[in-house]
């Protein structure tokens, strides 16, 4: 389902991207608009389920391997193996795709030998997975979940 905001709503949202902790009222002053207008529409967003507060932490100072694991699945299998690869821990994100992999991960282990362990002993094992292909991040040079030039409607650079 699709769902409508207008340039408040982006604005808001542009606003909390950029520091998540900010305050309503700052971010009412910043807006010229009533606080509780500010608590409303966050409120609206979040419930909605557009809108998400967590903390994002980087995996590389704590020594952590970070990995994507592309997956093929056969058949009518698709979104019972998407359901069971949501269930494991270590997997962060799970979304079907297209091209020639059905499945794109995300994955944080404490270390190789832990990722290896949670493809032979997690992930291989779900019904319907046909082939796995896995992408080790070596470096990341941009993480950010911005949408300011989406949501403004900006043309690119």
């Amino acid at each position: 389902m699709k769902h409508e905001l207008d340039l408040l709503d982006r604005r808001i949202i542009i606003c909390l991207q950029q520091d998540g902790r900010r305050t309503f009222a700052s971010l009412a002053a910043e807006l010229h608009v009533a606080e509780s207008t500010v608590r409303t529409r966050v409120g609206r967003l979040t419930g909605s389920g557009i809108l998400k507060f967590f903390a994002d932490i980087d995996p590389y100072p704590l020594g952590l391997t970070y990995a994507h694991v592309m997956i093929r699945v056969r058949g009518a299998h698709l979104r019972q193996a998407a359901k069971a690869l949501a269930a494991i821990p270590e997997i962060l994100y799970v979304g079907m795709c297209t091209g020639s992999f059905d499945i794109v991960t995300d994955v944080v282990c404490r270390d190789n030998q832990h990722l290896l362990k949670l493809i032979q002993d997690a992930i291989r094992p779900i019904s319907g997975i046909e082939y796995l292909e896995t992408f080790i991040t070596l470096d990341i040079l941009k993480d950010t979940y911005s949408y300011e030039a989406v949501l403004l409607g900006l043309e690119p650079s």
